[in-house]
């Protein structure tokens, strides 16, 4: 895991299990050590811990006071509606976190910016994306454009297989334009095909997975569809289980629409119930 604080990266190994919750711990890197929010966050604390339970994950520094050892949660974050602590880990990646009160000096600087849980990548499963040269194609979509590779995008897709393969336009101009939809979703699809990795943000989900229906990327469409079902809540239940719908004729959509429907049963609150009517 990785948690991205102000878009810097600081990445966290698995520890263990404890009371049906998962447990990991700040290994000591981050992706600009020579940020001064990367010496904050280094010397905030001998350790910081995330757990993430059945509901919930926190981000705490641990400290030791001769023989007692302090936990000071910094931030917090909800999925109200996990199942478990695996529903609940899908459900959180993406969201961000709000800060709580600490006392503590040198955490000030910290509370006040923007955090989110990440699934962490390897560098080297990266650079494919991050070292794009040579480029034959850009993909636009509303006033952003993103440079790729028609061969790359080809071999993913049998859609850009396609349209660059014949007499289209986009085969002619080296141009390939998507409409409806957002360029956050466009860039998280692009970033996908290059590493196979998703970059998570919750309210792109949807569109994400219309983009994935569109170029036939099953594996991305399996992927967004635990996601969307994992991260639901009386925000985007309405978005989420109309998306789902459109697609069930997907197993992976179809198996994240009955997903949700369960906890919408299961929600004693009726909270997602009443956001559905």
């Amino acid at each position: 895991m990785r948690l991205l604080v102000d878009d810097i990266s600081f990445r966290f190994k698995f520890e263990k299990v404890e009371e049906d919750a998962f447990a990991y711990m700040w290994d000591g890197t981050c992706s600009d050590p020579s940020n001064d929010l990367a010496n904050k966050f280094g010397q905030a604390s001998q350790k910081w811990k995330m757990m993430i339970g059945d509901k919930s994950a926190e981000v705490m520094t641990i400290k030791h006071y001769e023989s007692v050892i302090c936990l000071t949660p910094v931030w917090l974050v909800f999925n109200s509606h996990a199942s478990s602590p695996e529903d609940a880990l899908l459900g959180l990646v993406g969201k961000s976190c709000s800060c709580l009160d600490s006392n503590q000096q040198e955490l000030k600087m910290l509370k006040s910016c923007n955090v989110r849980i990440d699934f962490a990548v390897d560098e080297s499963h990266e650079m494919p994306w991050k070292r794009r040269r040579f480029t034959d194609v850009e993909v636009t979509c509303g006033n952003k454009s993103f440079s790729a590779h028609r061969g790359t995008l080809a071999s993913r897709s049998d859609v850009f297989f396609t349209a660059f393969g014949s007499s289209f336009a986009e085969a002619r101009t080296a141009n390939y334009d998507i409409k409806n939809s957002s360029p956050e979703a466009v860039e998280a699809m692009l970033y996908y095909m290059y590493t196979g990795h998703l970059k998570v943000k919750q309210e792109i989900l949807a569109d994400l997975l219309n983009l994935a229906a569109q170029y036939q990327l099953d594996d991305l469409i399996t992927l967004v569809s635990k996601h969307l079902a994992a991260g639901v809540d009386e925000q985007n239940v309405v978005n989420r289980t109309k998306v789902l719908k459109l697609h069930q004729s997907r197993e992976p959509c179809k198996i994240a629409f009955d997903s949700i429907l369960k906890k919408v049963m299961a929600d004693s609150s009726q909270g997602l119930l009443r956001a559905l009517v």
